[in-house]
């Protein structure tokens, strides 16, 4: 009778009852892999970005245009504007400027102003100051960095070198005072 009972199957020598080509689901290999390194690299750059971005100085403008000298703001009148005359307001809307970041994607600027002028003027000189207004700020402005622009310390500048390049390009005896209506960033 103990020859009627069959000896269990011989264990193969790794140790284990395994069938013939066992071991990982190449499936679960070839998509969770990937998976789980995009997803430790997106929490990385989600948590970890405003650290880094924090630590990262503004880069300066290539060039800049001596500012003019700075008229006063007082109650005093000043030179060629006679009383109770008033100029009129050219109005630049939606200008859009290209800005590289610092990884080098391309990022926006949409800006918008308006040029008070000192006094009315001919249609015909009307119609030619926004188009050199435009070339000015675009000259200026696509020199510069998306990582400077979005700076909020370097708005008062990037401001003042808006002003300055269109009161050279426009001329100084005609404009009053530059306005900067729309800034945003993208």
């Amino acid at each position: 009778m103990a020859d009627d009972k069959k000896a269990p199957p011989a264990a193969d020598k790794d140790g284990g009852d395994k069938k013939k080509g066992g071991g990982a689901n190449p499936a679960i290999t070839l998509v969770g892999v990937p998976l789980l390194t995009v997803g430790a690299l997106a929490a990385a750059v989600w948590f970890g970005g405003p650290i880094f971005m924090a630590r990262l100085k503004p880069v300066e403008p290539r060039h800049k245009v001596e500012h003019a000298e700075e008229e006063e703001e007082g109650g005093e009148e000043k030179k060629g504007e006679k009383p109770g005359e008033e100029g009129e307001l050219v109005e630049i809307q939606g200008l859009i400027v290209d800005l590289r970041d610092e990884s080098g994607a391309q990022r926006h600027l949409k800006l918008g102003c308006g040029i008070d002028l000192k006094k009315k003027l001919g249609e015909e000189e009307l119609k030619k100051i926004a188009p050199h207004a435009k070339d000015a700020m675009l000259e200026y402005l696509r020199a510069l960095s998306y990582d400077y622009v979005v700076a909020p310390q370097n708005f008062p500048e990037v401001k003042k070198q808006i002003t300055d390049r269109i009161v050279k390009e426009v001329g100084k005896a005609k404009v009053k005072r530059v306005l900067i209506t729309d800034f945003i960033v993208q």
